[in-house]
């Protein structure tokens, strides 16, 4: 078998890999709610479905092993001239199928087709969900389902099964594509970020991994103690400080609760090494972020910073709220300032929910984005499709020792939390905004099937109350079992100078929970459709949850 520059397309071997034996590393289903932890409650389409394609290189694995294992179960042949990669054989679950793979000058993947040796499409969908999570249906009616796809290289893909004809296509999505496509995607919560075990089977981190605690008790991720672990460190619980220090290779850390802060060494680490952190609960403490990736990862009342970003930091699909519980505190969801004459650069955060009020005695919150150069300059920063809620003034971006540049805040929606206002002085002069909004609607959290009833999560940043309206359709063997309409009505979220003067935590419109009762129990598959002021907003597959499983 004769295979064409096949190191350099690691986007291939993800991508078959995942469908022939699921992710390798994992991936996120949606969980309950009670699995959260509450108190008062690489270099270079909102979330409830995300989905990682896993590169090999993350920690010890090997393209030519990996490779070898595929050429062991898969045909493949290549058509030279059309730059095409034909696989003969693939499977999701026990359903076979073929596949076409395209690529561009750049050897990148840009396109996949998949045709499954199935007629049994509610089959193929309840597998595809079972694999990835939660389906969007982006335009009323239309007889798709939808996933987006984030791999480690940075690119972004969106999955469609086509469920009439059982096609299952994937594309490359270029910016210009970003821009254009829906958006209807469930915003960021507590129920669809953090960890995924049960919390009681997270094994204690210096139980699991004790070539990670140095003499003196503290922990420390090495490159020796991490080469130990084959760099992934997974399923555990700490209730202390975790650093990383002179690593020389990327490292893995997926499904697991910190109380306490991350920090990552940067002078003594590898430049081109980078700290993957995904599915991760964090509380009551914040990350110091360089050469990293937050995928997924949940955050709440820390007593001063979420996030300290310094150098390469993308942030993605994660959830961050209540910043600032020390008195003594000046909080920010992010704060980029530079450090020790390092300019901060490649800061990217996509999807990215900030939830930090002000509230006097309890929370001094600063700003959700504080962009201040005081130690080096500020190059590059982007945020896409996030939602900012709170703050003294929300926005903070102000140059006085060094220079701010680069900025980009794009389709950006804004809450009315902030005790002074969304920008502080001429912060706008320092960036460049495209599609700012004000929170004028509700918007859909996480959408969760049960056995006999549907959960779901709304959230309300603006001024006004509303009605949402809704409608379920749930599925059995491929049949319409019932269908029912709902309708709810979400208060306004309260202003700051309607509490200031208050000592009780104020009861927002956040994370409210919704549940809808269905006739019958014993389904396999739920399509939950929103309406604002009669337009559709997005409709969800999901899976229902059977009684064997509970």
């Amino acid at each position: 078998m004769k295979i064409k520059k096949i190191n350099s397309k690691f986007i291939i071997l993800s991508l078959m890999l995942f469908l022939v034996g699921g992710c390798l590393i994992g991936c996120q289903k949606q969980k309950e709610p009670v699995k959260k932890t509450q108190e008062g409650e690489n270099e270079e389409p909102q979330i409830l479905s995300w989905t990682y394609c896993p590169l090999p290189g993350c920690g010890t694995r090997d393209v030519k092993d990996t490779l070898e294992q595929m050429q062991q179960t898969l045909h493949l042949e290549i058509e030279e001239e059309s730059q095409s990669y034909q696989w003969k054989e693939v499977s999701i679950g026990d359903v076979k199928g073929s596949a076409v793979l395209w690529f561009g000058e750049d050897d990148r993947l840009t396109k996949a087709e998949y045709t499954f040796e199935s007629n049994d499409q509610v089959k193929l969908l309840t597998s595809l969900i079972a694999q990835y999570g939660t389906a969007i249906q982006n335009q009323e009616g239309e007889e798709t389902a939808a996933w987006l796809l984030r791999m480690y290289d940075g690119s972004n893909f969106q999955m469609i099964f086509e469920t009439k004809e059982g096609m299952l296509k994937l594309y490359l999505l270029d910016e210009s594509m970003q821009k254009d496509s829906s958006w209807n995607y469930p915003i960021p919560d507590m129920y669809n970020t953090g960890y995924f075990s049960e919390k009681e089977n997270l094994k204690d981190f210096k139980e699991k991994y004790p070539e990670c605690v140095l003499e003196d008790g503290r922990i420390a991720i090495t490159e020796k103690s991490a080469k130990l672990y084959d760099y992934h460190f997974e399923g555990f619980q700490c209730e202390e400080k975790i650093s990383f220090l002179n690593l020389q290779h990327s490292v893995l850390m997926e499904n697991f609760y910190v109380k306490g802060n991350i920090t990552i060494d940067y002078k003594n680490s590898n430049s081109n090494v980078m700290v993957n952190l995904r599915n991760g609960e964090v509380d009551s403490g914040m990350i110091r972020a360089y050469n990293i990736v937050l995928d997924r990862i949940y955050m709440h009342d820390s007593p001063s910073d979420f996030i300290n970003a310094l150098y390469q930091v993308t942030i993605r699909d994660c959830y961050f709220r209540d910043g600032g519980t020390s008195p003594e505190a000046h909080a920010d969801g992010i704060q980029i300032a530079g450090y020790d004459n390092v300019d901060a650069d490649k800061i990217e955060m996509e999807n990215v929910r900030i939830d930090m009020p002000y509230i006097s005695g309890h929370h001094v919150a600063n700003a959700c984005v504080m962009i201040q150069p005081d130690y080096g300059a500020v190059k590059g920063v982007t945020l896409k499709h996030c939602y900012l809620n709170g703050g003294g003034f929300t926005i903070y971006s102000f140059p006085k020792k060094n220079t701010i540049e680069n900025v980009y805040l794009e389709d950006t929606v804004i809450g009315y939390g902030a005790k002074y206002g969304v920008y502080y002085k001429d912060s706008q002069e320092n960036m460049t905004e495209e599609n700012t909004l004000m929170a004028e609607r509700p918007y859909v959290g996480s959408v969760i099937g049960k056995e006999d009833s549907i959960q779901y999560y709304l959230n309300n940043y603006s001024e006004n109350s509303h009605k949402i309206a809704g409608k379920i359709t749930v599925l059995k063997s491929g049949e319409m079992k019932e269908s029912i309409s709902f309708e709810n009505e979400i208060e306004r979220y309260l202003p700051y100078e309607e509490y200031e003067n208050s000592e009780e935590y104020p009861n927002q419109p956040v994370d409210r929970s919704y549940k809808v009762q269905l006739k019958e129990g014993d389904s396999e598959l739920a399509l939950v459709s929103f309406y604002y002021q009669q337009k559709f907003i997005g409709g969800y597959y999901i899976l229902m949850e059977q009684e064997e499983n509970q």
